[in-house]
């Protein structure tokens, strides 16, 4: 016999009998399955943005994990099953230009450094090649 619906409404009767004993649990087999597949699931995917521990530091120094987080004491920091999502916004133009300028200006203020440092006579060759270079990275923008 199989199960049917109509047994799990109020008020049915349902004859117990092996056949429909078997039905019934046959059928709550079934259903632990079911539920038991989904509560897997959900335990096998913690949600993205919820830490699946804790580490805190003891007095000396050594980390230790915890399912939820201490007294500030011990420095609870969260850990996550994967880093935490960042909306990706692109590089524009107009940025990347202006990291490149920046870096450019960066490389040139180092041979800068370098020609302050040359100040006798005899450094002649080094700070004319120090400023060839500042010269050189600053013009590589105009190209």
């Amino acid at each position: 016999m199989d199960f049917k619906e109509e047994w799990l409404l109020p008020g049915a009767v349902v004859t117990v009998d092996a056949e429909t004993t078997q039905a019934l649990v046959g059928q709550i087999h079934r259903l632990i399955r079911l539920v038991g597949s989904i509560k897997l699931e959900q335990s096998l995917q913690p949600p993205a943005d919820e830490p699946v521990a804790w580490m805190m530091t003891n007095a000396v120094g050594k980390p230790y994990f915890r399912k939820k987080p201490q007294d500030k004491v011990f420095n609870p920091q969260p850990v996550y099953t994967a880093p935490l999502a960042c909306e990706w916004v692109g590089l524009t133009v107009e940025y990347m230009q202006r990291e490149i300028e920046a870096e450019r200006e960066a490389c040139a203020k180092v041979c800068d450094e370098i020609v302050a440092r040359y100040r006798h006579a005899d450094d002649a060759p080094e700070m004319v090649a120090a400023n060839w270079c500042a010269d050189g990275v600053r013009a590589r923008g105009n190209t």
